[in-house]
């Protein structure tokens, strides 16, 4: 039997592990298997859930007494310098840390935030196109990209909080990367629920002068320079420059117009002042600069990932011309073979057109050292970016069906009145008239053609992903120690302003307020996709209009105004040198509004004079609470509970009106992990235990027609797992490390708003003179349904079918849709969504002294499982192996670098990000960057 046992029993138990986990490295006198069986029952206590994790635990009890008492004689003859690594030193911190030295960030070639990901099990990127980013750790991340969707996990660039990740890329002369997991804030900067990552630039220095290049080519005709300036320019103000370019051709290449896939331009610049005013202040100014042609990403087709068929725009149906009455069988307009492996090729038949990405930030910190072992602190932060993406869902699709059976699929089987065949003074579609056809466009006529030729692509010239976008954040910190070192604290304030925009709009329209009614438009500025022409489908009065109301055609402003308190105190109790106590407070309040300007190139409403403002704010009071104790000299358990939240925002691709705002949502997290070094750090543990509770969890829906098309709802959810990290130095030229994350992850079950209800296919049935349902309407139903009652039984039935099966009536395999009886709809469920089960890292380091220099070499192992970005479709996993050799060569005052290099060494295919577009097409993936290799040369003068 399994007991739940209250929070002050979990702390007893803790410290019981604790206990035996300090007698196996104290004393080995202690038998093991006396208390394996004590532990096993305090882990089945204290996480029930995890079942798996007791056996691990007791496995780093093992390790530990293991390199005590066996491994310490083969090693006694092996001297070991293991120097810790600059920046944070994540042994000494009581919580879950991973840190790349600049060593690191050179082997596994580090420069943005989307490479960390590789290295970080229980962290994944996924790239939602050719700009955007969005991070998952331990469960806990943002699958969407839009702008109002803010990412889970911060992002810094030195301390400047980014709300996304558009816009940071390859940046220049980075020192260290700092990866934390679980809620942030409580030090400063922005609040978040599930870490942060941070990218740290080196600092100018007073003592010397460096200069350091670096070039390197590749495949795909990749090339790329590096250049870093170190000029000290008095004896307190240092100066330091840098500069990176990186170019790479796509390797999905295009044979037809256009650009191809998957390529980049890049450039950043960077320039950084220090100045020493005096013994206590100092001041530090930087400032950077980053601009990107990015080719866009590739939507390669694939067959649908539960197995279900196609949709309708992949096959070839009869076709009836009723002017002519003749018919005939048209050809596909997505055309296949659809298979599950990576293409390296397409012919487009639109034009490829790339995006621009642009950024820049200004920083000014400073340090005063007003008193011995107090300081304050200033840092203030002001960026700017721009956004132009582009994407090509189907490039390849056939441009001369699709205007003919846009209007038509996938409603082939629904009584439809059709926009196209009425004529342009139809006084029920005046936006209609306005921006599209100067005469009747039925099929035959002598009109001027629809110009469509896009199935979910962007418009030509690309959209504003992000518009006048401007941040400002400014800290006020004071930190330092009391009662001789006793006590460490640490309190401040922190305000973020952001003003952020997008806008899709008609080609070569103004981002301006329009006056439709005045406004000359040229027909052959317009541009529309299927997903605007859905709307132009009468639907009678089965859908609400309001459903129809909205448009992506739109500007959208977001502004932001987040204000914080914080503190922290660390307390070391005399009575016990071994104990420490963290206690953290932070309170956040936050203010966002909305204003929208609807631009509807085709609509049943018009929308001309319609604005949306819509503002709400929030505000939350976070703890956090840490509890370490020291088993040894050099280890340590620790146990930490933490809140934290994540305000609401506006969902602006939405159609409906009602679904722009969301909710916020809360974290309340746990965990309790061990850490440890021995023989001089030659031998080092860390170990996590983790659950995340989730209280009114932010979810992004697609809809299934179109993955444009989306809906932020609010459900709960959980997530639990485990995490192994080992470093061992095996010699004086070998060392391995071992990192292994377990993730668990479920939300609770929530109803999908594009899904049907009881209403919907009561009223569909007899709207198109089917059955009515038994005589059942929908005024005769009581909810809940009772599938005993004839009328229930039938409703039920039409309600599973809709719920269970794509638009054809077959059967949906491999799904987790349900239908609730206590409501009448169809519901689902997310598991281990955006963040694999198991996730695996392992290096092997090689590194010798010569008389000419040093050689280094890195072969490294990463597995990801597969794991689902929708209720539907999952990414494969992934098998990746890196390997790079590195010779250092002392020549005269400098040092020359020759490195050779290779990612992905065996070509492994897999996926990165996947849409469900089946409904209408075919599913579609994101595959992950091919076999890459290359030469780096360089040289560093001091």
């Amino acid at each position: 039997m399994i007991y739940k046992k209250s929070l002050p029993d979990q702390l007893a138990s803790f410290f019981i592990v604790s206990s035996f986990i300090y007698f196996s490295q104290n004393y080995y006198k202690v038998e093991p298997e006396k208390y394996v069986s004590v532990l096993k029952f305090e882990i089945y206590i204290w996480m029930p859930n995890l079942k798996m994790y007791k056996c691990l635990f007791i496995f780093v009890v093992f390790i530990s007494n293991f390199f005590t008492t066996v491994l310490a004689e083969s090693m006694e003859e092996v001297v070991v310098q293991a120097d810790r690594k600059p920046g944070i030193d994540v042994l000494d911190e009581a919580a879950s840390l991973k840190s790349f030295d600049l060593e690191d960030l050179e082997t596994n070639q580090i420069a943005s935030f989307g490479d960390v990901a590789n290295f970080v099990p229980g962290l994944t990127a996924s790239p939602t196109g050719s700009q955007g980013l969005r991070f998952t750790i331990r469960g806990i991340g943002a699958r969407d990209s839009q702008l109002g969707v803010e990412t889970r996990v911060g992002l810094y660039i030195d301390d400047a909080f980014l709300g996304r990740a558009v816009g940071s890329f390859d940046l220049v002369d980075l020192e260290n990367v700092i990866v934390e997991k679980g809620p942030t804030g409580f030090t400063g900067g922005r609040n978040s629920v599930g870490g942060a990552i941070r990218l740290i630039s080196a600092r100018p220095m007073f003592d010397e002068y460096l200069v350091k290049l670096n070039a390197g080519i590749g495949n795909y005709n990749s090339r790329s320079f590096n250049s870093i300036f170190n000029l000290p320019i008095a004896e307190s103000i240092a100066a330091r420059v840098g500069y990176a370019k990186s170019i790479r051709d796509g390797w999905v290449s295009n044979d037809g117009p256009g650009e191809d896939f998957w390529g980049y331009d890049r450039d950043s610049y960077r320039i950084s002042l220090l100045w020493q005013a005096n013994e206590n202040i100092t001041v530090n100014y930087s400032y950077d600069l980053n601009k990107a042609k990015n080719q866009p990403a590739f939507f390669q087709a694939i067959p649908d990932t539960n197995g279900g068929d196609l949709g309708p725009y992949t096959v070839g149906p009869f076709f009836f011309n009723l002017d002519t009455f003749t018919g005939d069988f048209r050809d596909p307009v997505v055309s296949g073979p659809f298979a599950n492996n990576r293409e390296n090729q397409v012919t487009s038949n639109i034009n490829i057109e790339n995006g621009d990405t642009e950024s820049n930030g200004h920083s000014l910190s400073f340090s005063w050292d007003w008193a011995e072992d107090h300081s304050f602190l200033f840092s203030g932060t002001h960026r700017e970016a721009e956004t132009l993406n582009t994407f090509y869902f189907y490039p390849d699709l056939n441009t001369e069906e699709l205007p003919i059976r846009a209007l038509t699929e996938p409603f082939l089987n629904n009584p439809v009145g059709i926009v196209n065949n009425n004529p342009p003074n139809n006084p029920i579609f005046p936006e209609y008239v306005r921006f599209c056809c100067t005469g009747p466009l039925g099929v035959g006529s002598t009109g001027t053609p629809l110009t469509i030729n896009t199935l979910l692509n962007s418009p030509p010239g690309g959209d504003k992903a992000l518009r006048n976008h401007k941040q400002f954040s400014v800290e006020l910190k004071q930190e330092g120690l009391l009662f001789d070192g006793q006590l460490e604290y640490i309190a401040g304030l922190y305000y973020f302003n952001e003003r952020t925009g997008n806008g899709q709009q008609l080609p070569n329209l103004p981002y301006t307020d329009p006056d439709f009614l005045t406004m000359d438009i040229d027909p052959s500025l317009f541009w529309s996709d299927v997903i605007e022409l859905i709307s132009l489908v009468n639907f009678d009065d089965t859908v609400d209009r309001a459903f129809l109301a909205t448009s992506f055609i739109s500007i959208n402003n977001i502004d932001t105004d987040s204000y914080a308190a914080f503190t922290q105190w660390i307390y070391h109790p005399a009575w016990n040198d071994r104990l420490h106590f963290t206690f953290g407070l932070r309170h956040t309040y936050e203010k966002k509004s909305l204003d929208r300007i609807p631009l509807r190139a085709i609509t049943l409403d018009r929308l001309d004079d319609i604005r949306i403002y819509d503002e709400n704010d929030w505000t939350s009071l976070d703890p956090e609470l840490k509890i370490q104790y020291d088993v040894g000299s050099d280890s340590f358990i620790y146990l930490r509970y933490s809140e934290g939240f994540r305000p609401g925002n506006f969902n602006v691709l939405t159609r409906q009106v009602s679904e722009l705002g969301f909710e916020a949502e809360f974290i309340s997290a746990y965990e309790v992990g061990y850490k440890g070094s021995l023989f001089e750090d030659s031998v080092t543990i860390e170990f996590a235990l983790f659950r995340n509770e989730l209280e009114n969890g932010q979810s992004t829906i697609r809809n299934i027609f179109s993955p444009l098309q989306r809906s932020v709802i609010n459900t709960d959810s959980t997530s639990e797992g485990i995490e192994l990290n080992l470093e061992l130095i095996l010699s004086e030229q070998w060392s391995m490390s071992f990192e292994y994350a377990y993730l668990r992850a479920i939300n609770e079950r929530f109803t999908n708003p594009f899904y049907v209800d009881y209403e919907f296919v009561i009223e569909s049935q007899q709207n198109i003179g089917g059955v009515n349902a038994g005589g059942v309407s929908v005024d005769d139903v009581v909810l809940p349904l009772d599938p005993n009652l004839p009328g229930d039984a039938l409703v039920i039935d039409r309600l599973e079918t809709a719920c269970y099966s794509d638009l054809r009536r077959n059967e949906l395999p491999n799904i987790a849709r349900q239908v609730d009886y206590n409501t009448g709809v169809c519901t689902d469920r997310l598991t281990n969504f955006g963040a694999p089960i198991n996730s695996l890292l392992v290096s092997l380091e090689y590194a010798k002294l010569f008389d000419w220099g040093e050689l280094r070499a890195n072969l490294s192992y990463s597995r990801k499982d597969s794991y689902f970005v929708g209720s539907t479709v999952d990414i494969t996993d992934r098998d990746i192996v890196d390997l790079r050799i590195t010779g250092e060569f002392e020549l005269g005052r400098g040092v020359a670098k020759i490195a050779v290099w290779s990612q992905n060494i065996f070509d492994n295919e897999y996926t990165i990000n996947a849409l469900d577009v089946s409904a209408i097409a075919t599913d579609l993936a994101l595959y992950g960057t091919p076999r890459t290799f290359g030469i780096d040369l360089g040289y560093e003068w001091r």
